[in-house]
Formats: C-alpha cells, structure tokens, sequence
C-alpha cells in the first residue's frame, strides 16, 4: 500500500518535472525565433 502511494508521488513529481522543462523549453525556443 505505501509502496504503491510513494511510486504514485514519483510518477507525479517527474510527470510535474518535465511539463515545466518543456515550458522553460518552449519558452527558450519562443525567445530565440523572435530574437531572429
């Protein structure tokens, strides 16, 4: 059971973790065609 919780709370930390590196991403590639 707990162990079944804790791999959920990773799933969903790295789930997190990578949405907001492909924000940053995204942004970064926004920033570099408008700066062209």
């Amino acid at each position: 059971m707990s162990h079944s919780i804790s791999f959920v709370k990773v799933t969903h930390t790295t789930v997190l973790y990578h949405h907001f590196t492909n924000l940053a991403n995204i942004q970064r590639a926004r920033k570099t065609y408008a700066e062209r």
